[in-house]
């Protein structure tokens, strides 16, 4: 997972440059637009049962894209709020950032645009 506020594909392009054609421009293609997303129905959905946690239980999700997420989780959320001071077991600082804990044990800390839909 890219730490905040970095490109996941800078880092892929750090780690496997040795893969990529020579004269690839990482960085024009980094900021190229994600034409036709932005409406609710475009939105990139994620099954949170898809997505492994940490040894604590937490799953932690940044949306650094243009493109909106959505979440779709079963159960339902017993906590959701700001996050007071923490970093999870995987050494991701989680302070400050919308949180939600599900009735399963599992929480989901993520940026405000990221969309958690349960039921």
């Amino acid at each position: 997972m890219a730490p905040h506020g970095k490109s996941a594909l800078a880092g892929l392009v750090t780690e496997q440059e040795a893969l990529l054609p020579e004269g690839f421009d990482a960085a024009a293609f980094d900021a190229a637009p994600l034409d036709g997303f932005g409406d609710a129905g475009d939105a990139l959905v994620l099954q949170l049962s898809d997505l492994m946690p940490d040894a604590d239980g937490e799953i932690v999700v940044f949306n650094d894209a243009d493109a909106p997420i959505r979440l779709a989780a079963e159960g339902r959320v017993v906590a959701s709020g700001m996050a007071d001071p923490h970093v999870t077991a995987a050494g991701i600082d989680v302070t400050g950032m919308q949180f939600s804990m599900l009735d399963s044990g599992l929480t989901v800390y993520h940026d405000p645009e990221v969309d958690l839909t349960v039921g």
